[in-house]
């Protein structure tokens, strides 16, 4: 299951598992980072432990992870759960990292190409054993933006600053190029005002949303509901 930063998709993707008495691998290249919580919209300890999570907090920003390191350290995970579960969960807004994780995609003959023939390519699933079931959360642009606005104002009450200032000294680190950080890195080094900052949180959040629903409406045949409807086109499987 996909769709934008804010729609919704960790408290959907619970429900769902819990649904099919099943697990979650979220797949989210900036959730895998340790030293990452507030900044990424990383699941809480509750909802870690409301249903097991495959995918998370795997790696540290120390370390070179890639779509390629996430597809071989999790897709034994998600063999292993076929054979014990009917269905799985696999959810997060990192196109890239489903793609891997589902698909044959070799990583090194993607790194040089441009973007615009990425989204052209077909390519065939890893394994024909995979029913995949491509959903995504449809929500209106306009409450999508105010949903991303809030989610930013209530980050930085929850202690954003605190932990991205904390991560200052590494700033350089590739993991750490990201938006809701770099944003504040620049802030804290004099760059912009705090304001500035939040503004361009939400601003650059808002420009990735677009990039992600762009990415799943270009790579995976995808059907795009609301979430109810998702619960109950999901209902549906379990009962089959």
């Amino acid at each position: 299951m996909g769709g934008a930063t804010a729609s919704g998709k960790t408290a959907l993707a619970i429900q769902l598992a819990n649904i099919l008495n099943t697990e979650i691998i979220n797949c989210d290249s900036r959730q895998v980072y340790r030293e990452l919580n507030i900044g990424v919209a990383k699941p809480t300890a509750d909802e870690l432990n409301m249903v097991h999570h495959h995918g998370v907090n795997v790696t540290s920003i120390e370390d070179h992870f890639s779509a390629g390191s996430f597809q071989q350290l999790v897709r034994p995970t998600l063999d292993s759960l076929l054979e014990r579960h009917n269905h799985v969960v696999v959810t997060g807004g990192t196109g890239l990292y489903i793609q891997h994780l589902l698909f044959n995609v070799d990583e090194t003959l993607q790194l040089n190409k441009p973007l615009q023939e990425i989204f052209s390519q077909k390519i065939s699933p890893y394994n024909e054993k995979y029913q995949l079931h491509f959903l995504a959360i449809d929500i209106p642009r306009e409450i999508l933006y105010q949903r991303i606005n809030q989610r930013v104002d209530h980050m930085v009450a929850d202690g954003l600053l605190q932990e991205v200032e904390n991560l200052v000294p590494k700033s350089k680190l590739k993991a750490l190029q990201t938006v809701g950080y770099t944003e504040l890195f620049n802030y804290f080094n004099g760059d912009s005002t705090l304001e500035q900052a939040i503004d361009l949180i939400k601003q650059h959040t808002r420009n990735y949303a677009k990039r992600q629903i762009t990415y799943f409406k270009h790579q995976f045949p995808t059907q795009w509901h609301s979430p109810q409807q998702i619960l109950e086109i999901v209902s549906n499987f379990a009962v089959q």
